[in-house]
């Protein structure tokens, strides 16, 4: 019998992947403090919280630059 587990976090790729956007974007959302990263061991992840967030508020979207 398979336990499931859950998600808590993701892979860079995994969010570019998700949101249709690239890796380089997903880069520099990070880079600039608008997505927060954790580092577990070598890996650097997305938190599923953070990534719950940015959906929300829609950052780096073309809705949030237009209500600017």
């Amino acid at each position: 019998m398979a336990i499931a587990v859950e998600r808590t976090s993701y892979s860079y790729r995994e969010v570019a992947e998700m949101w249709g956007i690239s890796l380089w974007i997903i880069r520099r959302l990070v880079d600039s403090g608008k997505l927060k990263s954790v580092n577990i061991g070598a890996l650097q992840r997305i938190p599923k919280s953070e990534v719950q967030r940015v959906e929300l508020q829609g950052i780096g979207t073309a809705r949030t630059r237009k209500a600017k």
